[in-house]
């Protein structure tokens, strides 16, 4: 591993996910409680950052292989970080919801051109402990911004928020420049007729290696199944479980600290050769955690299974992650993380907007069975393969 310079972007990347957590906390905070917008205002603000990793997959993909994923990833920083203070002045929906739309489209960027770079600066035998490292600083962004960002916009300062994530991502692009070596140019083969192919490129990458097929079949599922899981989770502790929100913030807590000890039992004890064994044992345990949420709902069950769940959930992400990037071809690369990032995307969306209206119908219970069972296909899939 080239210590110096994955610890740098492990501190890039450190820095601009706390700010960012805390401008989407803020965001979310300051739509709900300040402009007393509806659940579905909310999710409006989400769907617009998301919507655009699903489109602009394919072009962002080619950029980070054919423009170099230095220079892409510095550039998104310095565009979000630009896109950071006009957030500052924003006053109404249509606004929030235009900016977030702007900063996913150079995020969506920014993802493939990440994950193309990893490989370049670790050793194959320490990959998936680079991982579960970037993984560490995603799941303790996640568990301090809330508090911070809550605080701030209690008290009428929402505006730190997108100061400081502007300034952490003008942090970033400094400590990416210095870390990651220039990539050079990928001249496309003289064959290739239209700019669509190298991405077409790209999705047969994706699709033909049976590694590659595996971790974005299993990461579209697991994210579809975790949205629907985590989209639905107030009314489970209310309805299901008959808690309170004391009760929601304390499962809440605990699925963190199960991601970021997941995450840290990788950085420490992964190996070469195990990525696909944890991807697997990883979803499954998600699976019959969630099977047994709908099958005993009760707080003795719930308690230990959150934890259980975020801990197996971090080990399964990380898992795919690594193989993908193991397994893709080096020239093409950010195109096969633009793949998955399209698919994760689309299935994101598809639980933010599908959760509740499945949940109108069927009772919440019924809608975890479903998501326990899907996070099983990967297993069953892999066996029958084999």
């Amino acid at each position: 591993m080239e210590k110096r310079a994955f610890r740098c972007l492990w501190l890039a990347q450190s820095i601009s996910l706390l700010g960012d957590s805390l401008a989407n906390y803020a965001v979310q905070a300051t739509v709900v409680f300040r402009m007393h917008g509806t659940a579905r205002d909310a999710s409006v603000v989400l769907i617009a950052g998301l919507l655009p990793r699903v489109i602009l997959g394919p072009v962002a993909g080619i950029a980070a292989d054919h423009c170099g994923a230095r220079r892409t990833m510095m550039a998104a920083d310095l565009i979000r970080a630009l896109l950071l203070t006009a957030l500052v002045f924003a006053q109404g929906l249509v606004q929030y919801c235009a900016i977030s739309f702007a900063i996913g489209s150079a995020s969506a960027f920014f993802t493939p051109a990440l994950a193309a770079t990893i490989p370049n600066l670790v050793t194959a035998e320490n990959l998936l402990r680079a991982n579960a490292r970037l993984q560490q600083s995603a799941h303790f962004a996640r568990m301090a911004s809330p508090v911070i960002a809550g605080a701030l916009v209690t008290a009428g300062f929402e505006w730190t928020c997108y100061t400081a994530d502007s300034l952490s991502f003008v942090a970033s692009a400094a400590l990416v420049g210095i870390s990651v070596k220039h990539t050079p140019h990928i001249t496309a083969p003289s064959r290739t007729p239209a700019k669509r192919e190298p991405f077409a490129n790209g999705v047969r990458a994706a699709i033909r290696n049976a590694q590659t097929r595996t971790a974005v079949f299993s990461m579209t599922i697991a994210v579809f199944s975790t949205g629907c899981f985590t989209a639905l989770l107030p009314v489970f502790v209310r309805d299901s479980l008959r808690l309170g929100a004391s009760a929601y913030g304390t499962l809440g807590t605990l699925l963190s600290a199960g991601t970021l000890a997941g995450s840290l039992f990788l950085s420490r004890y992964a190996r070469k050769g195990h990525t696909e064994m944890w991807l697997h044992v990883g979803l499954s345990v998600v699976g019959v955690a969630i099977l047994a949420l709908a099958a005993m709902p009760v707080p003795f069950v719930a308690y230990p299974a959150f934890l259980l769940i975020g801990a197996s959930a971090a080990a399964a992400m990380t898992a795919s992650a690594t193989l993908l990037q193991a397994a893709a071809p080096v020239e093409m690369r950010g195109r096969v993380a633009a793949v998955a990032a399209s698919f994760t995307s689309l299935a994101q969306l598809a639980a933010i907007i599908g959760a509740a209206g499945i949940a109108a119908w069927v009772r919440v219970p019924a809608v975890y069975a479903f998501s326990g069972l899907l996070l099983l296909l990967p297993l069953v899939f892999r066996y029958f393969r084999q």
